[in-house]
């Protein structure tokens, strides 16, 4: 059973962004805790989310995880705007989502700043899952079933981590949902569709050291396909649970 990626500036990638997940949450639990983004200004709040995206973008620039973590950081903060600017409605819809932060900014509904936050989460979230997804594809190389369901499980895990961290009490004055136990449930696996459509994308990217790197137009292309098998999914699910906000 292998944890990290054979592939050395995959492996070098993950370390540091591994190294770095505590650093972005510890920021965010010590702003939501201490309640001063309540007195920020725009230029605040986009100073956080820059700032906490900014050092994925740096170790694009680390000579030992090149070049892996360009193509990754490219990958995932096109992904992350992408869902934040496409796929936010169903949860304003179907979940009555609402954003009350001291925020101008707003693009397609969702404050600019947290399409930067979506980059360090999604870096973070990714990373676990590759890593979590590897463990059980080199432990039991010829169960595809299994394969697909560790796929699942995991994506669900990722996503219900995240809704059930927001969706509380203490957050409620600045970001709600209508019915916190209805979104932890199904919007978990709504949100869960984004993780399981994509995850082979980027744990194909640079896994193999044999194999050549693929061209990033191709990449760029099947994320654009993801992206978009993701909204269709959304639709449905939307069809399915029905109007709740």
């Amino acid at each position: 059973m292998r944890w990290l990626s054979s592939n050395p500036p995959k492996r070098r990638t993950e370390l540091l962004l591994l190294g770095y997940s505590p650093v972005w949450m510890a920021i965010i639990g010590a702003v939501m805790a201490s309640t001063s983004f309540v007195h920020w200004s725009e230029w605040q709040h986009q100073a956080l989310g820059i700032g906490l995206a900014l050092p994925i973008w740096l170790i694009a620039l680390v000579p030992s995880a090149r070049p892996h973590a360009a193509r990754f950081a490219l990958l995932l903060t096109l992904f992350a705007f992408l869902q934040c600017y496409f796929g936010s409605w169903l949860f304003f819809d179907a979940f009555g989502m609402q954003y009350h932060f001291n925020v101008r900014v707003i693009v397609n509904g969702t404050p600019l700043f947290l399409y930067f936050l979506t980059v360090a989460y999604f870096a973070t979230y990714y990373t676990v899952l590759q890593i979590g997804w590897r463990a059980v594809r080199t432990r039991w190389p010829r169960s595809p079933v299994l394969h697909l369901a560790a796929r699942a499980g995991l994506s669900y895990l990722v996503a219900f981590g995240e809704t059930a961290s927001m969706a509380t009490e203490g957050m409620k004055k600045w970001f709600s949902y209508a019915e916190p136990r209805w979104v932890m449930t199904w919007g978990s696996l709504c949100y869960g569709t984004v993780f399981f459509v994509s995850l082979p994308i980027f744990y194909d990217l640079d896994e193999d050291p044999q194999v050549p790197p693929r061209p990033l137009r191709e990449l760029v292309r099947d994320l654009l396909a993801a992206n978009m098998v993701v909204l269709v999914a959304y639709v449905l699910f939307g069809w399915m649970i029905g109007r709740r906000g």
